[in-house]
């Protein structure tokens, strides 16, 4: 039951992250900060990176265990304006990325 709440919790959290920038939906969750946070900061707040592979493990693929391996957060997430799969600059996962956008 934990686990599957955490997924849907991250799949909303990504959801909202994919569809606005990052800076309106922290503000929104009541998290304020006056600039864009540095990697370290994310991690502090959203666990390691080897568990965030965890916590997306449900995702094909799972852009958080990839062949690049650990990757900055801002390859993906856009502080400001929308953010991308970095993923897409080489392959064609169109539905992973429909179903963050969606959501799921």
């Amino acid at each position: 039951m934990k686990k599957t709440v955490a997924v849907l919790i991250l799949g909303l959290f990504c959801a909202a992250a994919f569809a606005s920038d990052l800076a309106a939906v922290h503000q929104k969750a009541g998290v304020r900060l006056k600039a864009e946070p540095t990697e370290q900061q994310c991690l502090s707040c959203h666990g390691s990176y080897e568990s965030l592979g965890e916590k997306t493990a449900a995702l094909s693929p799972n852009p958080h265990r990839s062949h690049m391996g650990r990757v900055q957060c801002n390859a993906c997430h856009a502080w400001k304006g929308r953010s991308r799969l970095m993923c897409q600059d080489c392959h064609n996962f169109l539905e992973l990325e429909a179903a963050l956008r969606r959501g799921r």
